[in-house]
C-alpha cells in the first residue's frame, strides 16, 4: 500500500487530475478479478470435486485479494477527495491572498493621500489656532461683561426682594382692610335695612297723620255743605267713601299689616287696624244728618236716588265717577255689588232717557250687580249697614288699583 501510494502521489503531483482516473482504472480492475473469482465458482461437478482439495486455499486467497484491492480503491477516493480539498482551500487562499493585495494596494493609495491630508490639515489648524485665540479673547471680554452684568442682577434681585417685602407688607394691610370693610360693609347693610325700616315706619305714620287729617276736613266740608250738594244722601256716600279712598287714608291701608290677597304688605311696620280709617269715616258720616231709620229696601233706594238725582247730565256724572263707560284696561281692577247697583242704574237711565227708575228696573238692576260677580247684597239695608259696606267698597277697589300699581320698595301710587 505504501509503494502505490507513494508511486499515485507521485503522478498526482506532476499531473494533478491524474487522480481521479487511477481510481477509476484501480476500480476496474477490481471488476475484472471478482469477475474471475466469480467464474471460478461457477465450476461442474468434476471441477467441484477437485475444488474441494484444492480450490478451498485459492479461493480464500482470491477473496482476500479482492477485499484489498477494494480497499486499495477506497483509500484511493479518500485521497483524490483530499486532494480536491486541498485544491479549493489552496485556491481560497490564494483568492484571499488577492484580495490582501488589491487591500495593500488600496492602503498604500490611502496612505499617499492622507499625508497629503494631513499636510493640509496642519495648515488648518495652524490657522484655527489664530482664530481659537482670537475667540478667546473675545470670550474673556464676554465674561467680563457677563460678570458685569450678574452684579447688576444680583443688585436688581436685592431691590426686587426688598419690594416684594414690601408688598407682601402693603398686602397684609389690605387684607386687614378689607376685612374691616367687610365688617363695615355689613355694619352699613344692617343700617341699610334699619333705615329703610325706619323710613318705612315713617312713611306709615305719616300717611296714617295725612290721613287722618284728610278724613277729618273732608267730613267738615260735606258736613257744611261745601261738596256733594244737590246729590242724594246715597251718592253722597259713596262719593266721600272715594274721595277718602283715593287719598292718604287708603295708601295706609295698603302698607297696613292687613292679609289682602292680591295686595302687597310691608314684612313690618307699625302696629294698627287697616280698616281704621274706614271705621272712621263710617262714624262720622252716620253721626252727621241724613241717612234712614230701620231697614230699607235696596230697590227702593236706587229708586229714590235716581228720582233725586233729577239733572241728566248730573246722573252721567256720578255714573262715570263710580266706573261706568270705561275701557277695560282703565276700568276698575274691582267694583263692590252696591257700587255697581247705583253706577248702572244711573246708566240705564241715562241712556234710556228717562225720568226715573222702574221698580221692575231696579230689581234687575240688583240681581244683574249680584250675579255679575256671585255675591250676596241684602234686598234690605240700615243705614248703618249701607255705609258701611259703601265705604268699604271704595276702600277695598282702590286699594286693589294701588296693589296693581304699586313697585315694591317704593312709595304706593296716589289715585
Amino acid at each position: 500500500m505504501s509503494l502505490l501510494h507513494k508511486a499515485l502521489g507521485a503522478v498526482m503531483d506532476r499531473v494533478p487530475v491524474a487522480g481521479g482516473r487511477m481510481v477509476k482504472e484501480l476500480s476496474q480492475s477490481i471488476e475484472r478479478t471478482s469477475g474471475v473469482v466469480e467464474k471460478k465458482r461457477r465450476l461442474g461437478f468434476f471441477g467441484r470435486i477437485a475444488e474441494t482439495v484444492t480450490g478451498k486455499l485459492q479461493t480464500a486467497v482470491a477473496g482476500d485479494l479482492v477485499r484489498h484491492q477494494r480497499e486499495i480503491v477506497i483509500q484511493l477516493d479518500q485521497i483524490r477527495a483530499h486532494g480536491i480539498n486541498v485544491d479549493l482551500s489552496i485556491a481560497r487562499v490564494s483568492g484571499h491572498l488577492r484580495q490582501v493585495q488589491y487591500g495593500v494596494d488600496h492602503a498604500i493609495s490611502l496612505s499617499t493621500r492622507n499625508a497629503a491630508d494631513l499636510r493640509e490639515l496642519g495648515l488648518l489648524t495652524g490657522h484655527l489656532a489664530g482664530l481659537v485665540g482670537v475667540c478667546q479673547d473675545r470670550l474673556d471680554a464676554h465674561d467680563m461683561m457677563l460678570a458685569e452684568h450678574a452684579a447688576v442682577l444680583r443688585d436688581h434681585a436685592a431691590r426686587l426682594a426688598a419690594h416684594a417685602a414690601s408688598l407682601a407688607q402693603q398686602d397684609a394691610i389690605l387684607r386687614e382692610h378689607a376685612t374691616l370693610l367687610d365688617v363695615h360693609g355689613r355694619v352699613l347693610i344692617e343700617h341699610d335695612a334699619r333705615l329703610n325700616a325706619l323710613e318705612f315706619r315713617t312713611m306709615v305714620t305719616d300717611f296714617r297723620k295725612a290721613g287722618e287729617d284728610a278724613v277729618t276736613n273732608a267730613i267738615l266740608r260735606w258736613r257744611d255743605g261745601e261738596t256733594y250738594t244737590d246729590l242724594p244722601w246715597t251718592l253722597q256716600v259713596l262719593l266721600l267713601g272715594q274721595e277718602i279712598a283715593a287719598g292718604p287714608a287708603g295708601a295706609y291701608e295698603l302698607l297696613a299689616p292687613m292679609p289682602v290677597v292680591g295686595g302687597p304688605r310691608a314684612p313690618s311696620g307699625p302696629p294698627g287696624d287697616p280698616r281704621r280709617f274706614q271705621k272712621i269715616l263710617t262714624d262720622r258720616i252716620l253721626r252727621a244728618d241724613g241717612g234712614w231709620e230701620g231697614p230699607k229696601p235696596l230697590a227702593e233706594l236706587l229708586i229714590e236716588a235716581v228720582a233725586a238725582l233729577a239733572v241728566r247730565d248730573d246722573r252721567e256724572m256720578v255714573a262715570e265717577i263710580l266706573g261706568i263707560g270705561l275701557v277695560p284696561a282703565l276700568a276698575p281692577v274691582t267694583r263692590g255689588p252696591l257700587t255697581d247697583a247705583f253706577a248702572l242704574a244711573l246708566d240705564q237711565v241715562v241712556r234710556e232717557v228717562a225720568d226715573d227708575l222702574g221698580r221692575d228696573q231696579a230689581a234687575g238692576v240688583v240681581r244683574h250687580a249680584t250675579a255679575s260677580r256671585y255675591v250676596h247684597l241684602p234686598s234690605r239695608m240700615t243705614a248703618k249697614a249701607f255705609a258701611e259696606l259703601a265705604v268699604a267698597e271704595q276702600a277695598s277697589s282702590a286699594l286693589a288699583e294701588r296693589a296693581r300699581l304699586w313697585v315694591p320698595g317704593g312709595p304706593p301710587p296716589a289715585l
